[in-house]
């Protein structure tokens, strides 16, 4: 089964990581997150949302298939990519990017949609 945002496929779900959620637990592409921001100062937190583990494995061009990479990038969570996890927000210097994975990839079923947040499952 595949990870996909829209009709864009992003890769395989159940490759392992090494990104650790809040409970050290580690992470694998397909495990459903809650991304959260905590501030040093204060310890307040804000939740951003719920995302997916990912790794840009595919190529999609419109009317084909999607083509398997062969540099296949790093996995990351989808939409704070740039931002790592447990590192300080450049935009926020006093507050960090935290996760939770609330379901594991295996867990997930095939046309599984999570519409409000961006991504699906899909097996081809």
């Amino acid at each position: 089964m595949f990870v996909y945002s829209g009709k864009c496929r992003f890769c395989e779900i159940g490759i392992k990581t090494t990104l650790k959620d809040d409970c050290d637990n580690i992470l694998r592409t397909g495990d459903i997150v809650m991304s959260y921001s905590v501030t040093e100062d204060f310890g307040a937190v804000s939740f951003d949302g719920l995302t997916v583990v990912v790794a840009d494995h595919f190529e999609n061009i419109v009317g084909r298939e999607p083509i398997e990479k062969a540099d296949k990038g790093e996995p990351f969570i989808m939409g704070i990519k740039s931002s790592k996890i447990d590192k300080k927000i450049e935009k926020y210097p006093n507050e960090v990017w935290r996760v939770k994975r609330l379901k594991k990839y295996e867990d997930v079923i095939d046309g599984e949609h999570w519409t409000a947040f961006g991504f699906n499952y899909k097996s081809n």
